[in-house]
């Protein structure tokens, strides 16, 4: 099952924070963020759990 939106907002924050100058590629984001979230990264819905996040990281700005 997908996290919800709401449920990443948190853990988006702290991986863009993790970062030199808070700047990262989408790809290193979206990397850090699967982890955050195994039990759905493993699923063949990860293609979705990417979207998900870019959805998310776009709201951020």
């Amino acid at each position: 099952m997908l996290p919800k939106q709401s449920e990443i907002e948190v853990p988006l924050l702290k991986v863009l924070d993790s970062f030199p100058n808070r700047r990262a590629r989408p790809r290193d984001v979206y990397l850090l963020l699967e982890k955050k979230f195994p039990g759905s990264a493993n699923r063949p819905t990860s293609r979705s759990l990417t979207n998900l996040f870019q959805r998310r990281l776009l709201d951020h700005f």
